[in-house]
């Protein structure tokens, strides 16, 4: 049997397995008749319509058949590619994957000419990812495509396809918002199931400032990848970890309420969000019968795990104004973990104390009077005052203190201005805090009587709550509490 194939003919194979009805000749019959124009364009409907349909199925000998032997061209969206099946199913198909249930339904077919165009519905289980989020469970989907196929010799080899993205994440539980301005991306919309959650956390922030970790225990997931860092320890992973650190910073806390929270931004969509705040907090730290105002910068990571927004990571940090470049260094003024703020602030004194022959001297009384200044820049200025000190001023000194009434101080007598001198210290300068080691350096500038201009005055310290302990607890202490304005 021969057979012959001119231009404009659909090749035997495709009109055998595409359309039935246009038998062969009988042997030593005349050859086929040559197709009309309509007839091409049935003809080229039914490559396509079988074209879906092993897509539907997942017939790969159909597809290898309806878009040519392996190696030759096949053009999608402009673009060239081998005709690799294997890699149009995995490149060019990625909703076949996406979609292992599918089923394709064809709604409208327009042709003219040797193109093909198609306007049809794809429904499944959507399974996998959707940028970069795991879909978890499946979720049933709808899509419509429009395709244009360009028809050659009985085989597709051109595709122009396009689908409503936007309808897809919907569906996945995405929600997407445009820009309200060229530039300048919108926020993602919180659902209102996640905004819940969110006010849940404040609650359990509320909690753990009054040493009630069960806030926060009950909003994390029960799960082994979920972390938590706070300014008391390292992070913790995993439950068992997380609980404990919950546990730990709700003992450092007493009598506390939440002044303020700011939303600085939220990012993420479908079944994960990340949500960044600063946490402006009130209560009392540690041993400290005093109250303390703070402020936190918190990440933290949602994710909707079955009907539930969950936490999966919290990060919070004491770091919420602008730092030196050495605060990054163990030598820098960096946080130092164990207060709101780490060293840098107002801290007023609260005992001085020094030990002599076995016996606790208190050289500037029982309530001395002092504060100590660490500013975020590096500088420090301290001052200590018996408050049994004279009252009076140095003669001389009275300039700009401008007219005295009754109850202004007297000029200070010799014997007045010796004791006021060996009962106060003030210096200031810079300093450096090593981190590892537990010591603050101060690097003295100028003081008022100690001989210390010039010198680098090394200070054991340790942070306890909302107090600063400063001298080896031995020979020597000082312990200073954070002031709140």
């Amino acid at each position: 049997m021969k057979v012959v194939a001119s231009a404009g003919v659909v090749p035997l194979l495709a009109l055998l397995c595409l359309n039935p009805s246009r038998a062969l000749a009988e042997p030593g019959g005349a050859p086929p008749p040559q197709m009309s124009q309509n007839d091409t364009i049935e003809s080229n409907k039914a490559v396509v319509r079988a074209f879906l349909k092993a897509l539907e199925e997942g017939d790969i000998a159909a597809l290898d058949r309806l878009r040519g032997a392996e190696g030759s061209t096949f053009s999608f969206n402009g673009e060239s590619r081998r005709a690799s099946t294997s890699a149009f199913l995995a490149e060019r198909c990625p909703m076949c994957a996406a979609l292992p249930d599918r089923k394709i339904s064809i709604d409208r077919m327009v042709a003219e000419g040797n193109l093909v165009s198609v306007q049809s519905t794809w429904t499944g289980t959507y399974s996998g990812a959707f940028e970069g989020v795991d879909i978890v469970p499946p979720k049933p989907v709808t899509l419509r495509y429009g395709n244009i196929y360009r028809i050659a010799d009985g085989r597709i080899v051109e595709n122009w396809a396009s689908y409503d993205r936007l309808h897809r994440a919907e569906q996945l539980g995405f929600v997407l918002n445009l820009a309200e301005s060229a530039g300048e991306a919108a926020a993602p919309q919180v659902p209102p199931a996640l905004e819940a959650a969110i006010d849940e956390s404040h609650e359990a922030l509320r909690k753990i400032l009054n040493g009630d970790p069960s806030g926060y225990a009950a909003l994390f997931a029960d799960r082994t990848d979920i972390t938590l860092g706070n300014p008391f320890g390292p992070f913790g992973k995993g439950r068992a970890e997380v609980l404990a650190a919950l546990n730990n910073a709700a003992g450092k806390y007493t009598d506390g309420s939440v002044v303020k929270v700011d939303r600085v931004a939220v990012y993420g969509g479908g079944n994960r969000y990340v949500l960044v705040e600063i946490e402006h907090d009130r209560a009392k730290l540690g041993t400290s019968s005093d109250f303390s105002e703070f402020a936190a910068r918190v990440t933290s990571v949602y994710e909707k795990i079955g009907a539930r927004w969950k936490l999966v990571h919290r990060h919070a940090d004491p770091i919420t104004m602008a730092r030196p470049a050495e605060s990054v260094l163990s030598g820098g003024t960096a946080s130092v973990q164990g207060a709101p703020n780490g060293i840098v602030g107002t801290w007023r004194l609260v005992s001085f104390e020094d030990v002599e022959d076995g016996k606790i001297v208190r050289p500037f009384g029982e309530n001395p009077d002092g504060l100590f200044v660490y500013t975020a820049d590096g500088h420090v200025i301290i001052q200590i005052a018996d408050p049994a000190n004279p009252r009076c001023y140095a003669p001389g000194k009275n300039s700009g203190r401008g007219k005295m009434d009754d109850r202004a101080p007297s000029a200070c007598s010799p014997e007045q201005m010796r004791e006021l001198l060996d009962n106060s210290v003030a210096y200031w300068g810079t300093y450096t805090v090593d981190m590892a080691a537990g010591v603050v350096t101060h690097k003295v500038k100028s003081d008022l009587s100690n001989g210390y201009a010039g010198t680098d005055q090394p200070r054991p310290f340790r942070l306890d709550g909302n107090r600063l302990v400063i001298g080896d607890g031995n020979t020597w202490t000082r312990v200073l509490e954070r002031v709140v304005r």
